[in-house]
């Protein structure tokens, strides 16, 4: 297990380790993994390193994008998405002389599991050599699991990784890179910051700290929209509903997507007070939205008056589509929401009330983001992380190519000038 900050030199470390293991074990033709939580993860931190490593050296390694894979002279490497059980199963058959996973803390626990136990060590049995690396940074919430099979775990090797110890990472380098880290925490100094943050400690120094009390979403980096697209009517929808069966507010989020760009907007919000008796009163709000929308699922929290919210719903005003909201694995999959906001496939409204409320969400002992005393509990971010993911498993993994006009009127001119050719004898 390889952990390091960023620019310690970890996912390096790693490449170095596969192109070894290419090059050292000829004598099998066993694949070479890489796996993280969408194929794109593993290939931006990848395939980078490998491609660079292939032009210095002079490997002879074939790319091949499209197929997600690379074709070295010995083996196949290939990228993997570990997004459910399904793409793990994808594995089965092939024998691996080693596995590399990227992020395993973004990464659905089950998922990994299955995917490491039932699939992997399986194929490697009687390989020499054969091997799982994980390499991570240290994720900034409590997550047991992964500490006590591979962090605690006296039978796993463990390599920490610091910035000075990549060696493209020079002392004055590494000097500017630590002051602009603490400046944009706020920190007057570098001292200062490592005193006082522990997210310098663990996305700098790789230590491994919790970033409890640390803002989940950074307002400055979400991407935001001025109008919803004109032709958002033909996209697809869906509502993610979060009931608070008298103890909190009620919180309904629709978002539209499309399938083509994989690109999502949080449309509509509203968040109300309803006691456990006005029922009737939440089925009539979400009501209101189906008919707007027109989604395909709406997806709720089945726990305390959920079920009989689900109930009134389809017998009484005989919406199809409900469905019960998957809420395991919440802290990760907060941190996929979160990069999906970062990259500007999720936009939020400058208006939206969501957007105002992450100033004031942060990382909590429970993985909830519950902290009544010193943050927020958004009943809101349930509700959008429940229609997100209800979105993903929409989303195709590869996007299609997508048809230009331009293109296809240059075919159409030279198919054309081919049939008048024809017609004249050339």
């Amino acid at each position: 297990m390889a952990w390091g900050g960023k620019r310690s030199g970890k996912t390096l470390g790693s490449t170095s380790l596969m192109m070894l293991m290419d090059s050292k074990y000829t004598q099998t033709d066993a694949r070479i993994e890489i796996a993280s939580a969408t194929v794109e993860k593993a290939r931006l931190l990848y395939w980078r390193n490998l491609e660079k490593a292939n032009k210095n050296l002079g490997l002879k390694w074939e790319f091949r994008s499209g197929a997600n894979m690379i074709i070295t002279q010995h083996r196949d490497i290939v990228f993997r998405s570990l997004r459910d059980i399904g793409n793990a199963d994808k594995a089965v058959g092939f024998s691996c002389l080693g596995v590399f996973v990227e992020e395993p803390h973004t990464i659905k626990e089950r998922v990994l599991k299955h995917y490491l136990n039932n699939v992997i060590r399986i194929n490697l049995l009687n390989i020499e050599g054969g091997r799982i690396n994980l390499t991570t940074n240290p994720p900034p919430f409590p997550m047991p699991w992964l500490r006590k099979q591979f962090y605690k775990n006296p039978a796993v090797r463990k390599v920490h990784f610091r910035p000075e110890d990549n060696p493209w990472m020079t002392k004055k380098v590494l000097k500017k890179f630590l002051e602009e880290e603490a400046k944009e925490l706020g920190y007057s100094s570098v001292q200062e910051a490592l005193e006082k943050s522990n997210s310098i400690k663990r996305n700098i120094l790789g230590e491994w700290v919790e970033d409890l009390g640390l803002v989940i979403f950074d307002q400055n980096r979400i991407q935001l929209f001025n109008a919803l697209p004109d032709d958002y009517k033909g996209f697809n929808a869906v509502i993610g509903v979060d009931v608070g069966g008298g103890k909190a507010r009620d919180a309904i989020v629709v978002i539209i997507y499309n399938n083509y760009e994989n690109l999502a907007w949080v449309a509509e919000e509203m968040e109300i007070n309803t006691a456990q008796e006005d029922i009737e009163k939440l089925a009539t709000n979400i009501k209101y939205f189906y008919e707007k929308y027109r989604p395909l699922a709406i997806t709720l929290d089945y726990g305390g008056i959920g079920s009989r919210l689900a109930q009134i719903l389809t017998q009484r005003y005989g919406i199809p589509g409900v469905i019960p909201a998957i809420k395991k694995d919440k802290m990760a999959h907060l941190e996929e929401m979160r990069a999906e906001a970062y990259r500007g496939r999720l936009l939020f409204s400058e208006k939206s009330e969501l957007y105002q409320e992450f100033s004031q969400i942060i990382y909590t002992e429970d993985h909830s983001g519950v902290d009544d005393e010193n943050g927020l509990h958004s009943d809101l971010l349930d509700a959008c992380l429940y229609a997100m993911r209800f979105v993903w498993n929409s989303w195709p993994e590869k996007k299609p190519e997508k048809k230009s006009y331009k293109f296809k009127r240059i075919r159409e001119l030279l198919a054309g000038r081919q049939a008048r050719s024809n017609r004249i004898g050339y």
